[in-house]
């Protein structure tokens, strides 16, 4: 009756919290699995984020390892040209310079084979003597400006071909520069600053004969000289 009713009643409800309670734990366990596979998920993308990372750091690390190897390549490429143009420039230096003294060595033995001392007759100059006459010789030249050819060689008691010669190999040294006008018979001196106006006359004229820069010769050079 109502006392069995009450039982009935008191059952039923403690079945219910069990089965409530293991609803709520099935629940925490859906729960916690559900956490646990988005811990799991959450790790795996942090893994590959940091993988992801660490690739890229490498791949920069190794673009610039590549960068900084070219540069070097590139430097060590330029140190060795001009390691190789300033050997060249050695080179070149040390054959004109070797050029330059075998020509003044040979313009020496020919002053000495060929010019006489008066007083000895056909025995040559001394080395002494004959390095003072080369050098009356050009300083001759750069006092008058312009020589004739016939009287420089009446001076120095020399052939006038023998004079054209002289002043010829004295240019291919460095002693003299100037202008030969053979047919005129005159040999123009020339210093280095006079030089330019003609090559900057000859540029501005294109083509020019010898004949036009003797013609020239007054507005170009100085041609009064210090004697």
């Amino acid at each position: 009756t109502r006392g069995k009713l009450e039982k009935k009643k008191k059952k039923r409800r403690g079945l219910n919290r069990i089965r409530s309670r293991i609803e709520q734990e099935e629940d925490d366990d859906e729960a916690e699995s559900r956490a646990e596979e988005k811990r799991i998920r959450q790790d795996e993308v942090r893994q590959r984020q940091r993988r992801a990372m660490r690739q890229m750091e490498e791949d920069k690390a190794a673009s610039k390892r590549k960068k900084e190897t070219a540069y070097q390549a590139k430097l060590a490429a330029k140190r060795e040209k001009r390691e190789a143009e300033r050997l060249a420039r050695e080179r070149e230096e040390a054959e004109k310079k070797k050029k330059k003294k075998e020509d003044e060595e040979a313009l020496y033995e020919q002053w000495a084979g060929e010019i006489e001392m008066e007083a000895e007759g056909t025995e040559v100059l001394d080395a002494e003597a004959t390095e003072s006459l080369m050098a009356a010789f050009v300083d001759y030249i750069k006092k008058y400006k312009v020589v004739v050819l016939d009287d420089l060689a009446t001076e120095f008691e020399m052939k006038t071909k023998s004079v054209v010669e002289r002043i010829t190999d004295m240019e291919k040294v460095g002693s003299l520069s100037g202008i030969m006008d053979e047919s005129g018979g005159k040999y123009i001196y020339i210093t280095e600053q006079e030089m330019k106006k003609v090559v900057d006359y000859m540029m501005s004229k294109g083509r020019v004969s010898i004949d036009d820069i003797v013609d020239q010769s007054n507005k170009l050079i100085d041609l009064q000289g210090t004697a």
